[in-house]
């Protein structure tokens, strides 16, 4: 070193210009030789440089004459100034040496484009067309236009090159800013909001602190013992105010100051926000605003948190202090630190005095502190050897609050028309009642202005009226706004006071409630919308409030939880929630019925929990009380398991366990939210178009789906945000290594991420360096060195230009490391270009990625799919559905990586391919089997005629185990698997018709348990129904398993398919009474009600009635309600004319039944045709030969009409068979003679029927 700092000295005395390189760089290598550690990567980075500057020398003439090349020279200058800016920042950094990993990766990102830069310059003077003769030349000849073009065209490109490098560097750290959030629970716009709260009355309030003697002094001391200020005051007094006044003038000074300005981080405590009132929200808070001002940290954060689920306290105050000691100078304000929990402010101000600011000189940081908070007792005893500021006794705050009381003045003056002596007299009064109380003087005069008219507002500046402390301010407001109101106003203000009270403040729209609460309540801004009034929060206007309205029995905390609890559950289980018919789904929509969902189901089961630790159990309503609330919880949970009829869920099996339950009730509901969801995002364009929808559903917000999730009913702002937040919950724990696939993919545990890292990461050599032998390299060291293990010898090799495909080679150098099991090897050579893909030589019949999914080794398969340049691209589409294949029928867990791989690639060409592929081979797979049991039923176990397909079940477990919950089908329906499990069944609609036509019920079964949507209950190209297939193809016994089929069919029947006909015109109850004479009752009387028409008729005009062929199944159609039993067919027939078509299939139960029904059906004749009766057809029907046809061959009467002779109503059919065309009476009478049917005979002579010629035509 002191060889170099001899010859750096040289240079510097050379020229200022040079002094401006070598300076730098000395001081550098000075500062190097302090920690060995460091010397390497200096050198490194230096040597890069030198390689992008050794050309420079062959132009030096050529310089000095070109303005062109003269301006190249000053880019040069110009980049190099830049790297050793960034350089010495390094070195700048208090405590470097411990951190230097992670300033130096930084220091790598924010250095690679200006190494860029110089590289490209070198390009430019090395190419061919660059030579000296060529550069001469155009030196000579080239005018000014085309240097100038030549300039932009590279400018150009620069530019375009930079822009992508950032937009890549961006993209990266939103991925990582959305995991550190979702660690932390905690956004930057979440902090910032806590300076936009409505508290700044007018624009110089609280300023007077600024030049306060105290706050002047904390300001600029840099003593440990003057780095503390206490601020503090009554409640109300407005010390947030001052706080925040504070903050903005410390975030503004930078402007005014030397660019290393502290760094200055907050945090607001708040005892009715449970995000806000503890120690370790604080932590999470300042760790948030400082790794989103220094990249380093940054990282450094995530490096810690990425293989961490939870993050304990002691890990985040550990965290916290390394964040604050990576600044030089750091300013850290908490306010409201009394209203922290239980004995949290002692914790706090324990580790701020005690650690950080003990610890800060020894670590080169320094700490300014400045606390505020009321003096309950838990604070001051800590802080009373520190600087304070009292509010309540200082001159110019009590100023302050009669600025504010004058500009409040000033406009009730002119409501009321008031003289400047009453104007002057309000201020006075109020400015001394409020007694360094700003809140007091806030509300007084905010109630004065409510004042309807002049005499009220006389009325209360009386001394009896008039408020003595802000106990009675507040009873003023609730006597004005609750006691003397309307019923309807007083009901709806105490409804929002209870509301406010007991929600979460982020969770409750203001609208009118200002209005109506009047200064009891503000209205926020919210930070996602600002400035949209439907998206404005309310809050209480002070704890005080709060308590006040408690503590006077205003609202009862109790009751509101009991009332809020009731009113989610029977929300969530009202019709619209539960089902209702598709047509009236849009109309509920429109309503905006659901802008309460996300807010019930995501607290619903907190408002319960809340009621069961107070003492009361039964409130002034006798309506509500905790067992009102535990029953609607509990018919919220029968709701849902009726509803869940498709097997998705079963409550009942864990009815033992209440955690369980309520899992799946959580699942149940979250399902259901989604659903709506989806809906709501799908029809969003025309439903905002709607004034109502738009006021009550609010704007559009992209929202985690995990119910559990505070972004739950929150959101997002847009959809790339939302897909970088899920991807933290599935995936959290992340791969160190930036260029690592692990890095933006992850794993689902800590476990596989060490795995990784041992496999990947493991670098150590197995072998000893030896240089190669020959120039170019010796290949076959280059297989050695894979299969021992040895990386740092193969990239040695690369570095000469082995071919590390190994193409000439006998054996492929990635199948020897894959086979040597060095995973760290196998990736080199994957991210170098080897195509894991591609059989490596003609002798070998697998490939590398063939090689992974036989011997089933999850990581390398992993390695290959993520690693691979072109895995998605067309040329490798075959290559990647044969994979895919292979995956899905003999490596299921592989499916696993697909999906990952799916989600990382989501917006890029090609993302769809491993999706539509994956579909396929799937569904490939279920139809396959269904091939082979058509062909050989017998030889597999699928074929089963049973309803539970365990089988399949346990193959699609295989294939998306996350779809399955205690062995049952219990999906996230946000998840990318649910996503594909739709997408099969969507593509592959009429597999449920086809396992029910093969009766493979089992196959049938799992279609129905995954299909969650219903999109197989649909009709087939013969608009057949699931329902109709199975009627028609089951057992002719009509088993308990067939039965049990329709059953289900039924219960799933949301689309009407019950009474949508098929080609034929028969709905499914025509194809059931016609497919089994004897059809079960119950599914018969089932069918019955879920037909809308009872009459409904096929093509051939044929009725339900007309089907029916057993004596039950006629009794079951006639006794229900609406059946018209003179329905007719196309020819005009009754059912009951329609049974007399064929004498052996004569069934005289059937008849009696419908002639018990309706008599008049005995003589009824059709409407077309020739118009005969039934008696008609009974002849035309017979079967019995006449003995007394001389011929022998003729054909008498048949049994049914006998039947219908030896009716007592015999006098009508007769007379209807006389009255029609051609009857035969003489016939009729020769067979009643014959059979001896004396009452028909009877009748016969009573009216003369078939006595003679003449007598036949009269009748």
């Amino acid at each position: 070193m002191e060889e170099i700092e001899k010859l750096v000295s040289i240079f510097l005395n050379v020229s200022e210009a040079v002094a401006f390189i070598w300076g730098p760089v000395k001081l550098v290598l000075m500062i190097a030789t302090t920690w060995t550690n460091s010397i390497k990567n200096i050198i490194d980075v230096y040597e890069e440089i030198a390689i992008a500057l050794d050309n420079l020398a062959v132009f030096r003439n050529l310089i000095r004459h070109d303005e062109q090349l003269k301006r190249m020279l000053e880019d040069y200058f110009s980049d190099i100034l830049r790297f050793h800016s960034s350089i010495l920042e390094v070195f700048s950094k208090p405590d470097w040496k411990r951190m230097f990993m992670f300033i130096w990766r930084e220091f790598r990102r924010n250095v690679k484009p200006i190494i860029e830069s110089l590289k490209r310059k070198q390009a430019m003077l090395s190419d061919d067309k660059l030579q000296q003769h060529a550069i001469l030349k155009s030196v000579q000849d080239s005018d000014l236009y085309a240097k100038d073009q030549f300039g932009q065209i590279q400018s150009g490109l620069d530019d375009v090159i930079n822009l992508e490098e950032a937009r890549r560097q961006k993209q990266e750290i939103e991925q990582i800013m959305s995991c550190l959030e979702r660690k932390l629970n905690v956004s930057l716009a979440q902090i910032i909001s806590q300076l936009e709260l409505p508290d700044m009355v007018i624009e110089s309030s609280g300023r007077w602190v600024l030049s306060n003697l105290r706050f002047q002094s904390w300001e600029v001391n840099e003593s440990s013992e003057g780095c503390v200020l206490y601020l503090n005051g009554c409640p109300g007094a407005g010390k947030s105010t001052l706080v925040r006044t504070i903050i903005r003038y410390l975030k503004d000074k930078p402007s005014r100051q030397t660019p290393t300005h502290p760094l200055l981080v907050y945090f607001f405590f708040k005892h009715n926000d449970a995000d806000r009132k503890s120690f370790r929200s604080m932590l999470c808070h300042i760790i948030t605003q400082i790794i989103n001002t220094d990249g380093v940290m940054m990282r450094f954060a995530y490096d810690k948190c990425s293989s961490m689920d939870y993050l304990d306290l002691p890990f985040l105050k550990s965290l916290a202090s390394d964040c604050l000691f990576s600044q030089r100078d750091i300013t850290i304000v908490l306010d409201g630190l009394d209203e922290a929990k239980d004995n949290e402010p002692e914790n706090v101000l324990k580790w701020c005095l005690y650690e950080l600011l003990r610890m800060a000189p020894s670590r080169g940081c320094r700490i300014r502190l400045l606390i505020c908070g009321q003096e309950d007792g838990r604070i001051e005893p800590l802080l009373s050897s520190y600087p304070q500021i009292r509010l309540h006794t200082a001159d110019l705050h009590r100023k302050d609050i009669e600025e504010y009381c004058k500009g409040q003045a000033s406009v009730i003056r002119n409501r009321f028309r008031l003289s400047c002596d009453d104007e002057n007299d309000l201020i006075l009064k109020v400015s001394e009642a409020a007694k360094g109380m700003f809140l007091y003087a806030k509300v007084v005069l905010s109630n004065l202005a409510s004042m309807g008219s002049r005499k009220e507002y006389k009325a209360q500046l009386e001394d009896n009226e008039f408020p003595r402390d802000l106990d009675e301010a507040y009873e003023r407001i609730i006597q004005r706004v609750i006691h003397a109101a309307g019923p309807s106003a007083q009901t709806s203000a105490k409804k929002i006071l209870g509301w406010v009270g007991l929600c979460d403040p982020d969770d409750v729209r203001a609208d009118n409630c200002k209005q109506l609460c009047s200064s009891l309540v503000d209205a926020t801004d919210c930070e996602m919308f600002p400035g949209v009034e439907s998206e404005q929060t309310i809050n209480i206007i002070h704890e005080t409030a709060s308590k006040y309205l408690v503590y006077t029995n205003t609202i009862d905390l109790m009751r509101e939880h009991i009332a809020m609890s009731l009113f989610c559950c029977r929300y969530l289980s009202s019709r619209p929630f539960l089902g209702i018919a598709s047509d009236q789904v849009c109309d509920v929509l429109q309503s905006g019925y659901f802008g309460f969902m996300d807010y019930a189901a995501a607290y619903y089961q907190s408002h319960v929990d809340k009621t069961e630790p107070l003492n009361m159990d039964i409130v002034s309503d006798l309506d509500l009380n905790i067992a009102t609330a535990k029953n609607a919880l509990s018919d919220l949970e029968k709701a849902y398991q009726r509803t869940d009829t498709d097997g998705i869920a079963d409550i009942e099996v864990v009815a033992g366990s209440t955690e369980e339950a309520s899992k799946l009730l959580a699942q149940s509901i979250q399902d259901k939210v989604i659903d709506i969801r989806m809906m709501i995002h799908t029809q969003w364009d025309d439903l905002s178009q709607n004034t109502g929808f738009k006021e009550l559903e609010g704007e559009k917000r992209h929202k985690c789906t995990r119910l559990q999730c505070p972004k739950f009913p929150v959101g997002y702002p847009n959809e790339d945000l939302l897909r970088q937040h899920r991807a933290s919950h599935e995936r959290p724990f992340r791969c160190k290594e930036e260029s690592c696939f692990a890095y933006v993919v992850g794993y689902t545990a800590q476990t596989d991420l060490q795995r990784h890292n041992q496999k990947f990461h493991n670098e150590e050599s197995r072998a000893k360096i030896s240089f190669p032998k020959e120039n170019k390299a010796g290949e076959h060291e280059l297989i050695s060195a894979c299969r021992s293990g040895d990386l740092k010898h193969v990239k040695l090799l690369h570095r000469l230009d082995a071919d590390l495909s190994g193409a000439s080679l006998p054996d492929s150098p990635l199948m020897v490391a894959f086979k040597a099991k060095h995973g760290h090897i196998c990736k080199y050579l994957v991210e170098n270009g080897v195509d894991p893909f591609v059989i490596p030589h003609r002798g070998m019949k697998a490939t590398p990625i063939d090689l992974a999914i036989r011997t089933k080794d999850f990581d390398m398969l992993e390695l290959f799919l993520f690693t691979c340049q072109q895995v998605t691209s067309p040329l490798n589409e075959a290559h990647l559905e044969n994979c895919i294949g292979k995956i899905v029928s003999s490596y299921p867990p592989g499916v696993e990586i697909l999906l990952q791989l799916s989600i990382k690639n989501q917006g890029e060409e090609g993302s769809l391919v491993i999706d539509s592929i994956l579909v396929d081979r799937i569904a490939f797979l279920f139809d396959d089997w269904r091939y082979k049991l058509a062909a050989y039923p017998g030889s597999l176990d699928l074929y089963d005629h049973w309803d539970n397909f365990t089988l399949g079940h346990s193959t699609f477990r295989d294939l998306f185990p996350k779809l399955y919950f205690q062995g049952k089908f219990f999906p996230d329906r946000s998840s990318k698997e649910y996503k594909i499990c739709q997408r099969i069944i969507s593509e592959n609609k009429f597999f449920l018709h086809i396992a029910l036509a093969g009766r493979n019920y089992r196959l049938a079964t799992f279609w129905m348990d995954i299909d969650t949507h219903k999109l197989m209950q649909i009709q087939d190209e013969k608009n057949n129904s699931p329902l109709h297939v199975c009627i028609m193809e089951s057992c002719n016994s009509a088993c308990d398993t067939c039965i049990l089929m329709v059953e289900r069919l039924v219960k799933l029947d949301t689309k009407g398919l019950a009474h949508k006909s098929n080609n034929n015109g028969q709905l499914p109850v025509h194809t059931a009474l016609l497919r089994w004479g004897d059809y079960p009752r119950i599914l018969l009387q089932r069918l019955l009600e879920l037909c809308k028409d009872l009459n409904y008729k096929d093509k051939r005009g044929s009725s339900p009635l007309h089907y029916a062929r057993t004596a039950e199944n006629m009794q079951i159609l006639v006794r229900h309600k609406g059946v018209d039993l003179f329905s007719r067919n196309k020819e005009g027939q009754t059912c009951f004319m329609t049974l007399f078509k064929r004498d052996d299939t004569f069934n005289e139960d059937i008849m009696r039944i419908l002639l018990e029904a309706d008599i008049r059906l005995a003589w009824t004749a059709e409407k077309y045709g020739q118009c005969f009766t039934p008696l008609h057809y009974a002849l035309l029907a017979g079967r019995w030969k006449d003995r007394k046809d001389p011929k022998g061959n003729g054909y008498g009467p048949s049994r049914i009409a006998k039947f219908l002779l030896d009716l007592p109503e015999v006098e009508q059919v007769l007379q209807a068979y006389a009255a029609e065309p051609s009857p035969d009476c003489r016939a009729v009478r020769a067979y009643a003679v014959r059979e001896k049917l004396g009452h028909a005979l009877e009748i016969m002579d009573k009216i003369g029927f078939g006595l003679s010629a003449t007598n036949e035509v009269d009748g």
